[in-house]
């Protein structure tokens, strides 16, 4: 049974059919002599007799090129149908695509995940590289099943990052009243999305005077902070600062597990840290960088006996004051002020039974440390039993695990 072309029902044969004719007269060329090659190749003029062989070689010759034309003009008649038809084949098979790939979706793994699995991947988009938290508002928006997991796992929504006013290099602007609107609604979905669970919060440029509709907002939740970090205004570093308004989370940060408090020149904390029952970890970094320390940390008081995790820059004596405060540190990352003008080998001996890992940080105490070789082996005398981890190094300070 012959085919039929299913747009316009000619037969399928036929595109064929020209194509042999048109080869057939293709073959009908006649073949050269060597006379008639030295004709076409030079200006000798024919014999008489040549004469009537060549008219007949250009009579057969036009006729083979008027049917040529002829079976053109069958094709290009066609080429309309055929682009048609061509058109028709590409959307059913693009349909048929689209079909399967709905159908392999049903049985795609990602559909086999546990909800709680997917819910774990989604936390680790929260945290980026650099430290900072960015809230899930675009995974309720892939699909209606991944937007119900984001909305009923309180977990998600429990990284609350505060930017209170932009800085320029020379002076610090508030945003814009809709922009702040738009920041309380946030934090405000945030909370309501995060139930109860334990909250991180990031205050990034925080400064002396604050907004008291966001304090308004936050400080009733504080008894779920797990983690709280302080940032500066990093171009106004060395502006003093108060954090006065910090006082009413006195006696309230139960569950405060982390403290980083970095780019800031503070002249007054309030003592709300000593009474901080869970207060492990302590990040006096002065810089976002886990990869570099400033010349200074804030003083604040700190619970250091119950401290497991350190991180600060001050006088060697004050750091080694802090670590013999620190009874159960056991990781601590150091860089010193004023390094030459301090005696190590005068310090008693700092017992630290859990200390696992030390590292010293900063190019200048390296140097410092290079000019004085008795100073390491004074330390290494000073910190009792001596850390597993060791470590001397101008370059990458581990960065400390963030609080669970």
């Amino acid at each position: 049974m012959a085919q039929i072309c299913l747009t316009c029902g000619a037969p399928q044969a036929t595109l064929a059919s020209i194509l042999q004719e048109a080869d057939a007269l293709g073959a009908t060329v006649a073949s050269s002599s060597p006379r008639l090659t030295s004709l076409l190749t030079s200006n000798t003029a024919p014999l008489e007799s040549e004469i009537l062989f060549i008219r007949r070689i250009v009579s057969d010759g036009q006729a083979q090129v008027n049917a040529l034309d002829a079976q053109i003009g069958v094709l290009e008649a066609l080429v309309p149908q055929l682009q048609a038809a061509l058109a028709q084949l590409v959307r059913r098979r693009d349909e048929a695509a689209m079909n399967v790939r709905r159908h392999q979706s049903v049985i795609s793994p990602i559909r086999l995940m546990p909800p709680e699995l997917i819910c774990e991947i989604f936390t680790l988009t929260v945290e980026s590289r650099t430290g900072f938290f960015y809230p899930p508002w675009q995974l309720g928006q892939i699909s209606q099943s991944w937007r119900h997991l984001a909305l009923s796992y309180p977990s998600l929504w429990s990284y609350i990052t505060i930017t209170t006013t932009y800085v320029s290099s020379y002076l610090p602007y508030t945003v814009s009243p809709s922009k702040f609107t738009r920041l309380l609604l946030q934090i405000e979905t945030q909370l309501l999305r995060s139930a109860n669970a334990p909250l991180d919060i990031d205050w990034s440029n925080a400064n002396s005077d604050m907004e008291p509709r966001l304090l308004e907002l936050l400080f009733p939740h504080c008894s779920r902070w797990r983690s709280l970090r302080l940032r500066g205004p990093g171009s106004l570093m060395f502006q003093p600062f108060s954090l006065h308004w910090l006082r009413p989370l006195d006696g309230r940060l139960s569950k405060l597990e982390k403290l980083h408090v970095m780019d800031f020149y503070i002249v007054y904390m309030p003592d709300i840290f000593p009474t901080v029952p869970n207060l492990r970890s302590v990040l006096l970094s002065d810089s976002l960088s886990h990869s570099a320390f400033r010349d200074h940390s804030p003083y604040i008081s700190i619970p250091w006996r119950q401290v497991t995790q350190y991180r600060g820059t001050y006088t060697p004596d004050q750091q080694l004051r802090i670590l013999t405060a620190a009874k159960n540190v056991a990781v601590c990352s150091l860089a010193f002020r004023s390094f030459d003008a301090y005696d190590l080998s005068t310090h008693p001996v700092a017992v630290l039974p859990r200390l696992r890992r030390l590292y010293i940080g900063k190019e200048a105490d390296l140097s410092a440390i290079s000019r004085r070789p008795s100073w390491k082996t004074s330390l290494r005398r000073i910190l009792r039993p001596r850390p597993s981890h060791y470590s001397i190094s101008g370059s990458r300070v581990p960065r400390v695990p963030r609080a669970h």
